[in-house]
């Protein structure tokens, strides 16, 4: 069913009659698409929101993705790339300010910032360590965000990924290379998976908020780590870890002052 502008030119209790009318069409398992500039309506009615500029689609998603501002600026024609520069623009001004505030040149920061990251060949191999896990967990919650779900786990996920493939690594370095590499990994995303698939029990079956239960489970993945580094599976030391690898099984480093490798 199209609707467009329901509630139009109609007073505050009919207004509530129609909406509630639309609401039990959508109930009953009726696809609707609602044509409206009355953001209140959008946000109440609306499981995505969609924006046309000039008859071309500028955005599409969740309908919790998005803000009256941020709808707004794209009604007005202002695209993804502007908005993400105008973001980035409002974060230094505001960062500037707390740095005059307190004492400090904002010039002075900004530049070492800069040259922390990319002032050289050794930082700018160490941004991209850092940077790498942070992209693949940005594009991972991205396919749930897509669907309509909002994984904040992906942290924990990451972790348990990234501690069976230390421990299950350990205990099958008699495998050839190739082998060991492909044989951890598919472990390590099937933990990821599996540590996932607790919060979407608890969706499926218990209608519980997966945001809440996502992000408890980072924290119980990380406290679950801790305690098997320092506990069952601490190498011999004072320090919390497991058995190192055996280096004929890791990945060659880029550059021997980073931890980045070629794949």
């Amino acid at each position: 069913a199209v609707i467009a502008h329901p509630t139009r030119g109609v007073d505050i209790g009919v207004c509530e009659i129609i909406r509630q009318s639309i609401v039990d069409l959508k109930k009953s398992g009726t696809a609707i698409i609602l044509i409206t500039a009355d953001f209140d309506e959008l946000f109440q009615l609306s499981d995505r929101i969609g924006v046309m500029y000039e008859g071309h689609i500028v955005t599409e998603g969740p309908g919790e993705e998005y803000t009256p501002t941020r709808l707004g600026l794209y009604m007005g024609g202002v695209d993804k790339l502007a908005v993400s520069l105008l973001s980035i623009l409002l974060a230094v001004i505001v960062g500037s300010i707390v740095i005059v505030v307190c004492g400090f040149s904002p010039l002075d920061a900004y530049k070492a910032l800069v040259e922390g990251a990319f002032g050289s060949a050794d930082a700018c191999m160490s941004t991209f360590e850092k940077s790498v896990p942070l992209i693949f967990c940005g594009l991972a919650a991205m396919v749930g965000f897509k669907s309509g779900m909002f994984n904040i786990g992906i942290e924990g996920q990451l972790i348990m990924g990234a501690i069976t493939y230390a421990l299950v690594g350990v205990q099958l370095g008699f495998l050839p290379f190739p082998i060991h590499i492909m044989v951890c990994s598919v472990l390590a995303m099937a933990a990821g998976a599996l540590w996932a698939s607790i919060a979407a029990f608890l969706k499926v079956f218990r209608n519980a908020n997966e945001v809440v239960s996502t992000v408890m489970l980072n924290y119980i993945a990380i406290y679950f780590t801790e305690y098997l580094v320092s506990g069952p599976f601490k190498a011999e030391g004072n320090i919390a870890q497991s058995e190192a690898l055996d280096p004929s099984k890791v990945v060659p480093f880029i550059t021997s002052n980073v931890k980045l490798t070629w794949t």
